[in-house]
């Protein structure tokens, strides 16, 4: 009769670019590693046992330290690996008795200057691309377009916030998604700009079953059940004062609620880009979910899935956020949100 290999997970460690997987392996209390599409930078935490105090001399983390980390699943003659990046270590924790220490980190290339340093600058007559290439460049970080079509900004404000979040806000605000991709394609985590429509209509990587599948368990929920038709943006014109103008995309219905903006636009061409990104994203968090899956490499942040066996509920959804987590049984959690492009 023949025997079926049992799936295995294991976690390969490096720390400070030393490979420590063999020794940590029998050490290891839980792993968790969190993979955001947009707005969050990914994060890591290793919680390992340590009897003899080696991480409370030798090992203890220096300013800089830096954990590599890949996720490896087996079955058979089948296996996966899921790389998760190379993150900077914070503050480590520890808690004696037991003797257990827990490493935090973030994704290396999101540097502390520009997660935390407030500035207030202006920029003028600048594209979305021109402007992150500048932060990127003082800020010494990659960066990574996958859309070129990147919209001209007539004026933006930097008003006591770090370059991350102002950053962010202009990504958000011209329908754009910001994210930290650790799939070392180019070598190192580099910060990815794209706009959100095109990652959204990507096609379905995965069906995901309510019976029958990796899916234990989930939770749905959402804004609203209905779909707002139009979006009011009320901007301040430089020479003309108080404005209005309002989108109302293709095949709209004829009735329901018109989302209200009001933001500084330069011009009628931000407020008309403004207009369709705020209305996306409204319409976009109207049904979310929760799941619990069982671990997979497979599943990451940025991909879109198809929900089936639910009713109402099934449907393409974008993952917005992958939690993978060994303790010890390898578990997936995703955040999805429910796309109709």
């Amino acid at each position: 009769m023949e025997t079926i290999a049992a799936a295995r997970v294991r976690v390969k460690l490096w720390y400070n670019d030393k490979d420590i997987s063999a020794s940590i392996e029998p050490m290891l209390v839980a792993f968790e590693y969190t993979d955001y599409a947009s707005g969050q930078v990914d994060d890591i935490q290793v919680m390992l046992k340590d009897p003899d105090g080696r991480w409370l001399h030798e090992l203890f983390p220096e300013e800089g330290s830096t954990l590599k980390a890949k996720i490896v699943w087996s079955e058979g003659s089948i296996q996966k690996s899921l790389p998760c990046g190379v993150f900077t270590i914070d503050a480590p924790e520890y808690d004696d008795p037991p003797g257990i220490v827990s490493l935090k980190g973030t994704a290396a290339s999101v540097t502390t200057s520009i997660r935390r340093d407030k500035k207030t600058k202006r920029f003028e007559n600048i594209t979305l691309k021109q402007l992150a290439s500048k932060i990127a460049a003082e800020q010494n970080v990659s960066i990574f377009f996958r859309d070129e079509d990147t919209p001209p900004l007539a004026k933006v404000e930097q008003k006591d916030e770090s370059d991350l979040a102002f950053l962010l806000r202009q990504c958000q605000r011209e329908g754009y998604a910001l994210s930290v991709d650790t799939s070392k394609s180019a070598g190192a985590n580099q910060l990815v700009i794209r706009k959100r429509v095109n990652a959204d209509s990507a096609e379905s990587t995965m069906i995901l079953k309510r019976h029958g599948g990796i899916v234990e368990k989930c939770r749905f929920g959402g804004e609203s059940l209905e779909t707002y038709r139009a979006c009011e943006v009320k901007y301040k014109h430089p020479d003309k004062g108080l404005l209005t103008y309002t989108y109302i995309p293709p095949n709209a219905p004829n009735t329901g609620q018109v989302l209200t903006v009001r933001k500084h636009a330069g011009d009628l061409a931000e407020a008309i880009r403004m207009a369709k990104a705020e209305l996306e994203l409204a319409n976009r968090e109207r049904v979310k979910c929760d799941m619990t899956c069982t671990g997979t490499t497979d599943l990451v942040s940025g991909i879109v899935v198809t929900l089936s066996g639910w009713g109402k509920y099934d449907g393409r959804y974008a993952v917005d956020e992958a939690k993978h987590t060994i303790n010890p049984a390898y578990k997936t959690g995703l955040y999805l949100v429910k796309v109709f492009s």
